[in-house]
């Protein structure tokens, strides 16, 4: 062989052992970013195991919890007071959503009453069997077994009942929501 072809074969060689060089350097990279990629799928995978998962209370489980005759306030989880105001729920209109105000007491305002449980356990209990128009149309018929939101009519902020306490009749109904 010529030198001419030696050289050529020789700079063929050396580019070969550097491509060879980049494509081992592009694998540390790619395994590296395939390392992340699985530590952050397994990271997100246990935060899900440990995340709570909460069933939406229905409309008769929450008219269940709230005492017949209760004297007692029902007071949200966080700083907001129900009203009186039960409407199809805009996220799922065949659900139902209790209004609110948030609380004013700690703007200077006047105090805001919460409804008292037996009033808003009567309420409730007239929305059973209740039609209700949902915001896009249609009528839906509110049954025992429907889903029970904390919003106001027309929004949608995916504040579910997830649970009440209540230590008797003449006690407050603590309502416990969890964002959806």
């Amino acid at each position: 062989m010529d030198n001419e072809l030696w050289r050529k074969l020789a700079e063929a060689r050396s580019k070969i052992a550097e491509r060879a060089g980049e494509a081992e350097e592009l694998l540390v990279l790619l395994e590296g970013v395939q390392r992340v990629a699985f530590e952050a799928e397994r990271a997100i995978k246990d935060a899900a195991k440990n995340r709570p998962v909460f069933e939406i209370l229905r409309l008769g489980q929450l008219i269940d919890l709230l005492p017949e005759g209760g004297t007692g306030h029902v007071v949200l989880d966080f700083p907001a007071v129900l009203t009186s105001s039960v409407d199809s729920y805009r996220g799922y209109y065949s659900d139902l959503a209790l209004g609110y105000e948030f609380e004013r007491a700690a703007l200077g305002g006047a105090r805001i009453e919460p409804p008292k449980a037996g009033e808003l356990r009567k309420d409730l209990a007239h929305a059973v069997g209740g039609t209700f128009g949902g915001w896009k149309g249609g009528d839906f018929t509110m049954t025992r077994d429907t889903r029970v939101w904390v919003d106001n009519p027309g929004d949608c902020h995916s504040i579910a009942i997830v649970g009440a306490d209540c230590d008797g009749p003449e006690h407050n109904v603590y309502v416990h929501t969890w964002r959806m």
